[in-house]
């Protein structure tokens, strides 16, 4: 029994066209004042969604784009397929897990340690390279964006 797969890149493509969707909804919500930036509040997550929607489109053109393989090379497209949907829902649970633990141990642990285990998996020929990227960018995206540009980000129980 062959069961159909849709192309990963497809469906990452067309779930990233919904996630733009809602997004553009949540920003027309947001209120426009009198007062302030003449440019209103719904320009910079407006640039955003249009950033993902252009993403998405290009993710899913990537299958699109694909020659049809004869059906010996199908079988093993099917087995890379199950490979990168169980990635895809790794990726998943480790955006969830730095979702979660992000209040307790604060932005900048919290994102070296996402970072690093990300980087660690898809960099395996640089690991020096990648442990240094990702230890060094989470408190230096703090200080950018907590200190310098005083955006309220979580400091965690280390108030790191």
């Amino acid at each position: 029994m062959k069961i159909a797969m849709l192309p990963v890149n497809a469906t990452l493509g067309g779930a990233g066209l919904v996630v733009v969707a809602a997004y553009v909804y949540g920003t027309i919500q947001i209120p426009e004042l009198q007062s302030g930036d003449p440019l209103g509040p719904r320009v910079f997550p407006f640039g955003l969604a249009v950033l993902l929607a252009i993403c998405s489109v290009l993710l899913a053109c990537q299958d699109l784009r694909a020659v049809k393989k004869s059906s010996a090379s199908d079988k093993q497209a099917a087995n890379d397929g199950a490979t990168d949907l169980r990635l895809v829902a790794g990726i998943v649970c480790g955006v969830a897990f730095y979702y979660s633990v992000l209040e307790v141990v604060g932005f900048a642990l919290a994102t070296s340690g996402f970072l690093l285990g990300s980087m660690l998996y898809f960099h395996r020929e640089s690991p020096v390279t990648a442990i240094i990227t990702a230890l060094a960018f989470g408190p230096a995206a703090y200080y950018l964006f907590g200190k310098l540009l005083e955006v309220q980000l979580p400091a965690g129980l280390f108030g790191i």
